[in-house]
């Protein structure tokens, strides 16, 4: 199988495929060249968001995924 590109959703899977040193925090919205797929990139996990304790964070964070979403569609055209 040859996906178009791969979203990995939080560090538990951002850890899994890419290995145990990558860094959401760090490489957040990043297109990685790895050679699993055209293209790799990784964010947090959406259950992230409303874990955030004030609603101006959770807004600020929902943009943050919504842009790293974007980052994807955009790759996948």
């Amino acid at each position: 199988m040859r996906p178009r590109g791969i979203a990995l959703l939080g560090a538990v899977a951002a850890k899994a495929v890419l290995g145990p040193d990558f860094r959401v925090t760090r490489h957040r919205g990043e297109l990685l060249d790895v050679d699993i797929a055209p293209f790799v990139t990784a964010t947090i996990h959406p259950a992230a968001i409303v874990r955030n304790r004030d609603d101006a964070a959770r807004q600020a964070e929902r943009r943050r995924f919504a842009d790293d979403l974007r980052t994807v569609a955009a790759a996948a055209r």
